[in-house]
């Protein structure tokens, strides 16, 4: 089964093009990172009745937050899976989507989503189409970096 580096949540009539650029430049190589294997359903070639297990073989999740993410049932249940298997998890906000427009983390608090509290302290990362490397080198990938050291050291075997 393939593991994955980011899995790439997104409602794709918001963010098609935006996960587009992020799987694009996380396929090189970084001066830091190795080149990243991203999830992003439109490529995928298998079955995706299978998310839930394909986000918990996903070593971050990223969840790009525009207006209409939270009213699709397959982002939520994206969304839902990451938290339940403890997937660390990188929200990126885009450029002209504002929190409240979005409804973060409001909506998941009336909702009773698991472990809304948890996800409200997840600081998001606000996209720029301008500086769109800028938003990955100095915001995004130091986070990557943080999630690789955790999974690393989850995956150690135990004396």
């Amino acid at each position: 089964m393939d593991m994955y580096d980011i899995f790439l949540s997104h409602k794709q009539v918001d963010a098609q093009d935006l996960v587009k650029s992020i799987k694009e430049h996380f396929a090189r190589p970084q001066l830091v990172l190795p080149a990243l294997n991203c999830f992003l359903d439109r490529d995928y070639r298998g079955e995706l009745s299978n998310l839930v297990d394909i986000v918990g073989r996903s070593r971050t999740f990223l969840f790009v937050l525009s207006t209409q993410i939270l009213e699709s049932p397959w982002c939520m249940l994206e969304l839902l899976s990451a938290v339940i298997q403890n997937v660390p998890i990188i929200l990126l906000r885009m450029e002209g989507h504002s929190m409240g427009d979005i409804g973060f983390p409001s909506k998941f608090e009336d909702m009773g989503f698991p472990k809304a509290t948890e996800l409200k302290s997840i600081n998001a990362i606000p996209h720029s189409r301008t500086y769109f490397g800028a938003c990955m080198k100095e915001q995004v990938i130091p986070r990557l970096i943080d999630h690789r050291k955790m999974w690393k050291a989850k995956m150690r075997p135990r004396p």
